[in-house]
């Protein structure tokens, strides 16, 4: 099986640095919906479906994928980013300062735990990749599937499969795993 897991595009909150997680659901900006359309070229043709998280700046990238290769999409709860809770649209900086903590450090090492703000540590959101995993395995043991999501679940994915090729994580960046 082959996934090729590709982060969304772009939005305003991106181009700003600040953090959108689960609670800020923005959508594509201009340039990200142009990203979208330019990520087509990057997949391979013979992909059997998308999978996206529900939070719109993935959705709407699926979707441009989806209209052009004419594909199914299944949205998945266990696909959303990872929950900063009250640090949401926040900057790193700001983050650290107000904190007096070096989140930004530990959430690159994936030791992050944002429950004290009412998000998620890292320990939860590996847990239901995992459960994604493990379901595509069994649901399409032989195919290649497109996954749209974002940089704290595609981190992770580079976390656990070390021996492939990791590229610079950035909008639509593309991401190919061999399970």
């Amino acid at each position: 099986m082959h996934l090729y897991f590709i982060r969304h595009g772009e939005t305003e909150f991106n181009k700003h640095h600040q953090l959108m997680g689960q609670a800020i659901d923005a959508p594509l900006d201009e340039k990200g919906l142009q990203q979208a359309h330019e990520v087509i070229a990057k997949l391979p043709k013979d992909f059997s479906l998308i999978y996206t998280s529900p939070l719109k700046r993935a959705a709407q990238t699926a979707q441009i994928i989806a209209d052009y290769y004419d594909k199914n999409i299944e949205v998945r709860q266990e696909l959303k980013e990872r929950d900063f809770g009250s640090l949401s649209g926040k900057t790193w900086d700001q983050i650290d300062r107000e904190t007096g903590q070096d989140l930004s450090a530990q959430d690159q090492a994936l030791t992050y735990d944002y429950r004290p703000f009412g998000g998620e540590s890292a320990d939860q959101v590996r847990q239901r990749l995992q459960m994604f995993l493990d379901d595509v395995r069994v649901k399409h043991p032989r195919e290649e599937l497109v996954v749209v999501t974002h940089f704290g679940l595609i981190s992770l994915m580079n976390s656990l499969y070390k021996h492939e090729e990791h590229h610079k994580l950035t909008n639509t960046s593309v991401h190919k795993f061999v399970l």
